[in-house]
C-alpha cells in the first residue's frame, strides 16, 4: 500500500511550522534559523547531470534532516533496480512557497524540503501521468518511492484535501515524505 500524504497540521507536527513572510507571487522567505536547524545539504548522485531547468544539476539538494536518510535510500535503491535513466529532468526539491504560488493557498510541501518534482513535462500538474513505458514515465519510480514512505501525487484524484478549501489535484512529477 502506498503513503497517503500527511495533513497539514501532522506535517507541520512533524517537519516543523516554520514562521516565513510572503515575498510575492507565492514565494516565501523562511525564518533563516528554523533553515540552519531543520535543512541540510546533500548529494543525490542519480541527479548528478539531470537536466534542472536547461542546466545539468549538480545533485546537491536542501532537505528537511528528517528527510535526509528517505531520499538518500530511495535514490540508491533507484540506482541498484537500473531505474535511474528514467529521471530526464530534476524539476526541484527545498522551494519555499505556497502551493502553486497562490498566496491564498498553504504552503508547499517542498518549502519543508520534503518534496521532490521529476520529468514535470511528461506528468504535469492537472494532468494524467505518463503511462508506463512512456517517454518520460516515471512509473517504475513509483513503488520505490512509496517503500521509503513518499506519497506520489500521480495518485490524486481530487477526492484527497490539502486543506479545506482545496482538493489535491492530480500531480504525476511530485513524491512527498509521508512517513518516517
Amino acid at each position: 500500500m502506498r503513503p497517503s500524504v500527511l495533513a497539514i497540521a501532522e506535517r507541520a507536527r512533524i517537519f516543523g511550522n516554520p514562521r516565513y513572510r510572503d515575498l510575492g507571487k507565492g514565494l516565501v522567505a523562511l525564518d533563516p534559523k528554523w533553515q540552519e536547524e531543520n535543512t541540510v545539504l546533500i548529494t543525490i548522485p542519480q541527479l548528478r547531470g539531470v537536466s534542472c531547468n536547461g542546466v545539468p544539476s549538480s545533485g546537491k539538494a536542501r532537505v528537511h534532516k528528517l528527510a535526509r536518510e528517505p531520499f538518500l535510500a530511495a535514490f540508491a535503491e533507484i540506482a541498484s533496480a537500473g531505474v535511474a535513466v528514467d529521471i530526464l529532468t530534476y524539476d526541484g526539491l527545498f522551494y519555499p512557497r505556497h502551493i502553486g504560488n497562490n498566496p491564498a493557498r498553504p504552503l508547499s510541501s517542498h518549502s519543508w524540503g520534503i518534496a521532490i518534482d521529476l520529468n514535470a513535462a511528461w506528468n504535469g500538474y492537472g494532468r494524467p501521468p505518463a503511462k508506463a513505458g512512456a517517454r518520460g514515465s516515471v512509473r517504475r519510480l513509483v513503488p520505490i518511492f512509496a517503500r521509503h514512505g513518499f506519497a506520489w501525487g500521480g495518485d490524486w484524484n481530487g477526492n484527497e484535501m490539502e486543506s479545506d478549501e482545496h482538493p489535491r489535484v492530480r500531480d504525476g512529477m511530485h513524491w512527498e515524505l509521508a512517513a518516517l
